[in-house]
């Protein structure tokens, strides 16, 4: 059964949050920011199981699934993914885990993991190898 959530990153204090208009392409982009910082940003997930301790991450308001793209900013870290939202339609839904001991949310595709991350003075989300910071779910 799937659940409503907010992600929160405690290291950087904000939400892991996601504009409703789309981009040229179809996707939306996704911005770590404060509650109600951005007038046209939600921070409301939902949590989609597809199997034991795995989900998706879907914007029920845009019946859009979190995703990573490619190096697609000029600022991000080497060898990153940037986080977006997808319709299926364009890509499949990315399955996740959380890491309760270590609090990351990782990928569970490929045979290596990546964290989802924020950086300082950043408004976007990333995808990375190395856990950098931590996060909560709340359930809601």
């Amino acid at each position: 059964m799937s659940k409503l959530v907010k992600l929160y990153n405690t290291t950087y204090q904000k939400y892991l949050s996601y504009l409703t208009n789309p981009t040229e392409n179809g996707t939306y982009t996704v911005l770590m920011l404060n509650s109600d910082e951005v007038k046209d940003a939600k921070d409301l997930w939902e949590m989609v199981p597809v199997a034991q301790d795995v989900f998706t991450l879907l914007a029920p308001s845009l019946n859009a699934h979190l995703i990573l793209l490619g190096d697609q900013n000029p600022n991000s870290p080497k060898g990153s993914a940037v986080a977006w939202l997808a319709k299926s339609s364009f890509m499949s839904p990315m399955e996740f885990k959380y890491d309760v001991d270590g609090e990351a949310i990782i990928t569970n595709a490929g045979p290596v993991s990546q964290y989802l991350s924020a950086l300082p003075n950043d408004p976007y989300a990333y995808f990375i190898a190395t856990k950098i910071d931590e996060w909560e779910i709340y359930l809601l």
